[in-house]
């Protein structure tokens, strides 16, 4: 009989393989600032996906970037990557922005572990950047699909194929109105649900417990994977002082950061600082350690 993990195993083998695709922000403009912006935004990525035959597994849709893993081989793959640079291209040039081309990243993922981090990952994004954000329910990432009993009660909206020619064009942005027959429209928008493939994302983990672990408290892990995208983690306070004690105990086998000397408080800071990414002030919010001698270690950049 297989045990749990290895199920898991079994089922990310026959279904790969998995690709994680990632834009880079624009350096000074939002791509994405009102609700029709992120609408549109969904609709690209719908279509993108479904029109190179991969399977979306989860999505993350930001102010300024987009977060999208998929299964799928590499030529579908490759035409997932096109279609979503040209649509994105699109969209620029529809809003009237001034940005350069944007930059399309792409990280194959090799084993179950790395699949679970970047899905976390992704998930954990909006909630990354922005204190009023629940991960299990932004409406522009895929975390509220997971092991929801609730998903029933929302919207599922209407077959794409019983909707009219005009909202098929609307939502494509071109003359050709054919979209696969599972997708489903509400509201202009394609339904998330009726393009990502939640269950199969499921899955990959032993339960739902496991699930919520993985996306909330799983920081070594996301820090790991906000380096190898070449991105930077963000920690809450909470997980930074958590962090700060871990460290403190396994660095130095003692319980507080208050019964350091001067120079093991100076190792910790800079464990701190440079893997884990901590600003100044969170440094000295997590470790009691006065600002003034974080500052000297590490003075604050003064922009004129």
């Amino acid at each position: 009989m297989l045990s749990d993990y290895q199920t898991c195993e079994r089922i990310f083998e026959e279904n790969g393989p998995f690709f994680h695709i990632f834009t880079t922000p624009p350096e000074k403009e939002l791509l994405f600032i009102n609700n029709e912006h992120y609408k549109e935004a969904m609709n690209i990525l719908a279509l993108a996906v479904t029109e190179a035959k991969a399977k979306e597994l989860a999505y993350a849709i930001m102010s300024n970037h987009i977060h999208n893993i998929i299964a799928a081989n590499k030529e579908q793959c490759i035409d997932c990557v096109d279609n979503l640079r040209k649509r994105l291209s699109g969209f620029v040039r529809r809003s009237g922005k001034k940005l350069p081309p944007i930059e399309i990243n792409l990280v194959e993922i090799i084993n179950l572990k790395q699949l679970r981090d970047e899905i976390a990952y992704v998930i954990r994004n909006p909630y990354a950047s922005r204190v009023d954000v629940n991960p299990f329910s932004y409406q522009w990432c895929s975390g509220f699909l997971y092991f929801n009993d609730l998903l029933a009660l929302l919207p599922s909206g209407t077959p794409a194929r019983e909707t009219s020619i005009v909202t098929r064009r609307t939502i494509k942005h071109e003359r050709s109105q054919d979209m696969i027959p599972s997708l489903r429209i509400w509201e202009n928008m394609i339904v998330p649900s009726s393009f990502v493939d939640y269950r199969l994302v499921m899955s990959f983990f032993d339960n739902a417990r496991q699930f919520v672990w993985w996306t909330t408290r799983n920081v070594e892990a996301y820090i790991a994977t906000a380096a190898r995208l070449g991105e930077k983690g963000i920690l809450t306070d909470e997980e930074s002082y958590t962090v700060a004690l871990t460290c403190t105990k396994n660095e130095f086998g003692v319980d507080s950061p208050k019964f350091l000397t001067v120079e093991q408080k100076k190792q910790l800071i800079r464990t701190l600082k440079y893997k884990y990414g901590l600003n100044n002030k969170q440094l000295s919010r997590c470790t009691s350690i006065p600002l003034p001698f974080i500052n000297e270690m590490f003075p604050p950049i003064l922009h004129p």
